[in-house]
């Protein structure tokens, strides 16, 4: 038999002036880490959406931010300063592949494209070659800086990195504001 530490009062931490307190559960980290990826993709799906309609909208960003916080705490069980950085890059990275995975679509979805995706069949082929496809289209059509291609998909990356990275540490503060 193990006894509990009690205060001064008889209380054992679960109490406080007669009301119960919840427990706090361990943070599981991996499973944190799988949750925020899984419910990253819904965040995906809006941003995705968004962008096809040709725009970049920081409901992508708070929908990014918000699945992702949310999957952490539901699978890691608590929210802590690890998963708020887990967190952030998480949203980073699936901002940039959602932005690639609009790129490919854009470029898949060009009549008469078929003809100049030399060696690149399908979607997944036009994704995993999607800078060097970029490079292509922007030496063809003779444009440079943020008139090209790139130029277009980096403006639109820093857009939606400042967007989803404000979202994600507005509510990841507050997650750890709520979690403490």
């Amino acid at each position: 038999v193990v006894q509990q530490p009690m205060d001064s009062f008889g209380n054992d931490g679960r109490f406080v002036a007669g009301r119960p307190t919840a427990i706090s559960q361990p943070a599981n980290p991996v499973m944190g880490i799988l949750g925020a990826i899984i419910f990253s993709l819904i965040g995906c799906a809006v941003w995705i959406l968004i962008g096809k309609l040709g725009y970049i909208s920081y409901l992508g960003g708070i929908a990014m931010a918000f699945s992702t916080i949310f999957g952490y705490h539901l699978f890691g069980k608590r929210f802590d300063t690890l998963g708020l950085i887990i967190s952030i890059v998480i949203v980073l990275v699936m901002v940039f592949v959602s932005n690639m995975f609009i790129y490919a679509w854009q470029i898949v979805s060009e009549p008469g494209i078929e003809e100049a995706l030399l060696g690149y069949e399908g979607f997944f082929g036009v994704f995993f070659g999607l800078f060097d496809l970029m490079k292509e289209v922007d030496l063809y059509a003779g444009l440079e800086g943020l008139d090209s291609m790139t130029g277009s998909f980096i403006r639109d990356l820093v857009i939606g990195y400042i967007i989803s990275g404000i979202a994600t540490v507005a509510i990841g503060v507050s997650m750890l504001k709520k979690d403490r």
